[in-house]
């Protein structure tokens, strides 16, 4: 009896871990995705947090590169970052070389990133249509801002 007790404890288990193996993912938050996500970024800062400007844009430009399809979307203080009329030279950190808030836009444009921006916040800064940097877009509205974040399988704020 003995004998058939412990060959059910072991098949129990042995069910067990061939479940876990077979329907778990093997390295949480970390797996490959298996299909092509769509990532927004909001970014409601420039340059009143360059930090996390500097963020929002280097992750984006990764997501990027990671095969993701990324928007950024600005608002708020956010849509500065987007008009050609300021400077662009601004670097956060200290340190070793660190890229400017233009070459961080560079890179993720280049990267075929997109930028949406909108126009509420956009018109309260004093920015229109011709005062944005190449790659960005004012939206038509809220219904396309809407439109925008229902669509993303992930929104990362900054």
């Amino acid at each position: 009896m003995n004998t058939l007790l412990r060959f059910r404890t072991v098949l129990v288990s042995a069910l067990l871990a061939s479940f876990f193996c077979w329907f778990m993912p093997a390295t949480p938050g970390f797996a490959a995705p298996t299909a092509k996500q769509n990532i927004v970024v909001h970014l409601s800062h420039f340059t009143d947090d360059l930090h996390r400007a500097s963020m929002a844009m280097n992750i984006a430009t990764a997501l990027l590169k990671a095969g993701a399809d990324v928007t950024v979307f600005v608002d708020l203080e956010g849509v500065r970052l987007v008009d050609k009329k300021l400077p662009k030279d601004l670097i956060w950190g200290v340190g070793e070389k660190k890229p400017t808030a233009q070459e961080l836009y560079s890179a993720y444009i280049a990267a075929g990133g997109k930028i949406v921006v909108c126009p509420h916040c956009a018109h309260a800064a004093g920015i229109d249509k011709a005062d944005l940097l190449t790659g960005a877009v004012l939206a038509k509205g809220p219904d396309e801002i809407a439109a925008l974040m229902l669509a993303a399988d992930k929104v990362i704020d900054y």
